[in-house]
């Protein structure tokens, strides 16, 4: 089956050929009835056991069910039996940690998408507190991480032969990763697992084995299969389908059944998403992870309550697995590991970034520090931060319990970009690219692995630096992503992006492909705009070794048109390397360039910004095709026709920004709205105007900034300067002082203190730092509190 948005997925399978047939007519199918079944059909003799088991764990339950009380978080430990011959199904360590990450938000209530649950069932979702761990001890008492990799021909014949290298099951829950099945189970089976009943007789066989292609969300994996976990183990742990003990979806005998589970409304079952269905004389629960519906994504409270039943009963031994022994023994309550991720790793100003700690073991304690952050600290678990300055920041995690303190800093981790684009045209040529990431290029590692973007110091075009896909002798299917900052394009009215490649197969099999994708909107979504695959891609003669370029006949040029409907104040690029046994790619020679147009564009204050200061600048973009001026007007009508107009002509200066594209309105009234536009004069006539921005004067007259800037008496002087400049500022106490001067670009991050600084008065002497003649801002941190000011240097 398939869940969109990462919800459980439609696990189909069927065992017989009869079975098979049926299934197909019907729809796809979860096998877990089925298996069971086929196993009692070959052992009759094992019948009355397992129906008698199945009974005692359902009076269990309904005991559990009843005596309900507080219950601390039950930990499996977890082992991942990948089989592969070095091919995709040998897939990454990251997939699997992601594939963890999944399982655990929710058993514990912590997918974001439970926002989407239907308001009457809102009431019913359960936190089933069960938190899944990989192993850091296996069998034998050796070191693990809980990922056992087995080169086997088992993973293309995948069924119960290929549930090798089992680990106790009182110990582990073992799950199997296999490429494709034997003969007897259709290509369209996604996984399947036993109940404890049914798995209590064979303990060998006992866990859940699943395509490598349905494991997680990146990979070799997809967000619409990433759920087929969640719902097998759900079997594991004896729930069934949520409208009983069948494989009939869509029949209304269904309305005759259960699931042994009393706040499940009765339903028929179904594999579409509409959440107003009625099949039994109530509302469906369809999403529940247990139906096959495309959009589940919760349990029930008493669902919970069933699985830690199955937790503490003897049957399959399931009730050894969370005990403190075993813990132990598993090396699963140990903190050994500090670690966390994001949700997101590149952003717009003022966005916010949900950090998720992935600390192993039972961490107690955590102190993050994010650099250049709004809220520089936090000792929450799981923070949630915003940015408001552009570059690319560090984020360290020191996690602690009662004994043990271990701690993960990640360089350059968040890559945060200007709301308001660079600068175009624009040309980048990796001369000044040390290393990824930086404030204009971020690389996105999808498998964490070796095989990413680097900095390449002499392989580009003519013996220059270049950047690099890291590639040759990845066996894994992965996709690498390279990312731009954000540039301003709407000064165009089409935009061509540049670039050359080298590239050279290493076999005719190699089927590698880069793809060019646009964002709109600081990458929130993504259009794709080009792509080539292996030989289209290469000019090199096919390379089975370690490739680099022989030179520039290597070198492939390629440009690109981006439609005037793509074009925004954030577009943003990233390139897409899609490995299927390929080598090496260089690239170089980054370009944005195209016709301007005749309407002039706005930059800052942004459209309908409030409490802005009543000294406010207003801003525009520096703008090419033989503008000679800019008209400015700013009223408090809509219509420019107040006799409060202010109105007047900037002649050109430059094709950067600078004081020919701003202007300082005078005698702004507190609390009221203003209005202001710009138009372009070229060859002696006058364009259209721009669309019409407004703002907000605050009531006081003083934005926030305004009074920081009074509060610690900052002072950037003379502006402009020219031989001789200073930077002045007070601290009422001390605290610590970070000052980081950037161009208006972005591209200048020069770092004038970072360290703490006493109460009293302190000064810089800014012609000390060489800076060349253009505008620049100056980023002050002070404690949590951020001021930014401009200045300009001729």
């Amino acid at each position: 089956m398939r869940y969109l948005k990462g919800n459980v997925l439609f696990l189909v399978f069927a065992i017989l050929a009869l079975s098979f047939q049926t299934a197909q007519a019907q729809g796809n199918w979860c096998g877990q009835v089925e298996m069971e079944q086929r196993y009692m059909d070959e052992h009759p003799e094992k019948v009355v056991e397992i129906e008698a088991l199945r009974e005692q764990m359902n009076q269990e339950a309904l005991a559990a069910e009843s005596h309900r009380g507080p219950r601390a978080i039950k930990v499996i430990p977890v082992v991942f039996h990948v089989l592969h011959l070095n091919g995709p199904e040998n897939i990454s360590d990251a997939q699997i940690m992601d594939q963890m990450r999944i399982m655990n938000e929710d058993y514990n209530k912590g997918n974001a998408d439970l926002s989407d649950v239907v308001a009457s069932f809102v009431n019913v979702i359960g936190d089933v507190g069960i938190e899944f761990r990989l192993a850091k001890i296996d069998p034998n008492g050796n070191a693990t991480d809980g990922i056992d990799r087995v080169y086997s021909s088992k993973t293309n014949s995948g069924g119960e032969s290929a549930k090798i290298n089992y680990w106790n099951r009182s110990m582990y829950l073992n799950i199997w990763v296999i490429k494709n099945w034997d003969s007897t189970i259709p290509s369209s089976v996604l996984a399947y697992s036993r109940t404890p009943s049914g798995a209590n007789s064979i303990p060998s066989k006992d866990g859940v084995i699943i395509k490598s292609i349905y494991v997680g969300s990146i990979g070799t994996g997809n967000p619409v299969y990433a759920r087929t976990l969640t719902h097998e183990i759900g079997h594991y742990l004896n729930l069934s389908h949520t409208w009983g003990a069948s494989n009939n979806p869509g029949s209304s005998a269904n309305c005759n059944s259960d699931d042994g589970v009393s706040d499940t409304p009765n339903c028929v079952g179904t594999f579409s998403c509409n959440t107003s269905t009625q099949s039994c004389g109530s509302l469906d629960m369809i999403q529940n992870h247990m139906d096959y519906a495309d959009c589940t994504v919760m349990f029930t409270e008493k669902q919970g309550i069933r699985m830690i039943s199955a937790l503490n009963s003897a049957i399959a031994q399931r009730n050894n697995l969370s005990t403190p022994a075993n813990l132990t023994a598993t090396g699963v309550n140990q903190l050994t590991l500090a670690n966390f991720s994001a949700n997101k790793l590149t952003i717009c100003q003022y966005e916010t970034v949900d950090f998720t700690d992935l600390s192993e073991y039972d961490a107690s304690a955590w102190n993050w520090t994010f650099e250049n952050a709004q809220t520089g600290s936090s000792t929450t678990r799981h923070p949630q931060i915003t940015y408001s300055q552009p570059g690319v920041f560090d984020v360290n995690l020191s996690a602690s319990n009662a004994t043990n303190t271990v701690a993960e800093s990640k360089v350059g981790y968040i890559m945060v970009n200007p709301m308001l684009g660079n600068f175009a045209p624009f040309v980048e040529d990796f001369s000044t690219v040390s290393q990824l990431n930086n404030e204009n290029w971020y690389g996105v590692n999808d498998n964490a692995d070796a095989y990413e973007f680097v900095a390449d110091p002499v392989n580009g075009f003519s013996a220059s630096p270049c950047l690099r896909i890291e590639n040759f002798g990845n066996a894994n299917t992965s996709k690498d992503e390279l990312r731009s900052t954000t540039f301003d394009l709407r000064l165009f009215s089409s935009v061509s992006v540049s670039f050359k490649v080298a590239y050279a197969q290493t076999a005719p099999n190699d089927l590698s492909k880069l793809i060019l994708y646009a964002s709109n909107d600081c990458g929130k979504t993504w259009a794709p705009r080009w792509s080539a695959t292996g030989s289209s891609m290469a000019i090199a003669a096919n390379t089975p070794s370690y490739y680099t370029p022989a030179g520039n006949q290597d070198w492939k040029p390629y440009t690109v048109t981006i439609p005037s409907s793509l074009l925004a104040q954030t577009n943003q690029f990233k390139f897409v390397f899609e490995n299927k046994n390929g080598n090496n790619l260089y690239f170089d020679d980054f370009s944005i360039n195209g016709p301007y147009l005749d309407v002039a564009q706005l930059k800052y204050p942004l459209n309908g910004m409030a409490n802005v200061p009543s000294n406010q600048v207003i801003y525009w973009k520096a703008m090419g095709g033989g503008v000679e001026s800019y008209e400015y007007q700013i009223d408090s009508d809509p219509s420019f026709t107040s006799g409060n107009l202010q109105t007047g002509i900037n002649p050109y200066v430059t094709i950067t920004d600078g004081l020919d594209t701003e202007f300082t309105p005078t005698g702004l009234v507190n609390g009221q709205k203003y209005y202001w536009r710009v138009r372009l004069i070229i060859g002696g006539q006058a364009k259209s105007w721009s669309s019409t921005w407004n703002f907000t004067v605050a009531a006081n007259g003083v934005s926030t900034e305004d009074i920081l800037l009074a509060k610690y008496q900052l002072k950037v002087y003379p502006n402009p300067m020219k031989d001789n400049g200073y930077l002045s500022f007070t601290m009422p106490t001390g605290d610590n002082v970070q000052l980081i001067i950037t161009d208006v670009l972005g591209k200048s991050n020069r770092v004038l203190a970072d360290n703490y600084y006493s109460e009293g008065n302190h000064l810089f002497n800014l012609s000390e730092l060489n800076l060349t003649p253009g505008m620049y801002v100056l980023n002050m941190r002070i404690g949590s509190e951020s001021i930014h000011q401009k200045f300009i240097i001729h």
